[in-house]
């Protein structure tokens, strides 16, 4: 059931600061991060290991050449084509025009979390990722109540502007029914559809689908860099 709590992703850097920075990031994001120090070593974890994301560091030591390990990968394994996010410290001119031309994201470095965020969310509208919750997901606990048969009370376990994970004390909520949600933290009350829900040790777990999307605003106050789209922002 390890997928009911992250998503796995690999991160190339040689840079041990960015490399912890990053990750304590991703995994508020909600990824599971295999860490790489050097191109081979990651292009034998991605061709031994499936997954979701692979994140790139373009250093300018040039111990690493991150461009060079992706246009190596896509000749063995194309199915990570538009599944790698490259960090680099941008203006560079012609490292810039290999980016473009490889078709790959990227965003620059010094890393804004907001923007990270942001290309996630992008990547997923184009498509990239084969998942049912839709939004970002962000590792998050905060106090819920719902109201089934009785009142439950419990905590998030992840939260996106659709959908929540949560545990509870209590009996098993039938998967497909409606429910009403409380959050206190971020101020949301309304409906939510159970998608799955059950029993590992003395508690339940569930999957919610939200009726009515959590207002951004106030996803914010949970996760100050959550994405908001554009209308909104």
């Amino acid at each position: 059931m390890a997928q009911l709590y992250s998503r796995p992703a690999l991160l190339l850097t040689g840079d041990r600061e960015f490399k912890d920075s990053i990750t304590k990031l991703l995994s508020t994001l909600q990824f599971r991060v295999d860490c790489a120090s050097t191109s081979s070593e990651a292009y034998q974890l991605a061709s031994s290991k499936e997954y979701l994301l692979i994140f790139a560091s373009e250093e300018p030591s040039k111990t690493i050449s991150a461009i060079s390990f992706y246009k190596k990968l896509m000749t063995t394994n194309p199915e990570y084509k538009q599944k790698v996010l490259f960090f680099a410290e941008l203006p560079n001119e012609s490292l810039e025009k290999e980016f473009k031309y490889a078709d790959c994201h990227y965003l620059n470095r010094p890393l804004e979390p907001a923007s990270l965020a942001k290309e996630i969310e992008v990547m997923r509208e184009n498509g990239i990722f084969n998942e049912a919750r839709i939004g970002n997901r962000y590792n998050w606990t905060g106090e819920c109540t719902i109201s089934a048969e009785g009142t439950l009370c419990g905590k998030t376990m992840d939260i996106s502007s659709k959908g929540i994970k949560m545990y509870y004390n209590g009996e098993t909520v039938p998967a497909n029914s409606e429910i009403s949600i409380s959050i206190p933290d971020i101020q949301y009350k309304g409906k939510a559809m159970v998608r799955w829900n059950f029993r590992m040790g003395e508690k339940n777990m569930m999957g919610l689908d939200l009726v009515e999307e959590i207002n951004p605003l106030n996803l914010q106050k949970a996760i100050p860099f959550a994405y908001r789209a554009p209308d909104l922002a």
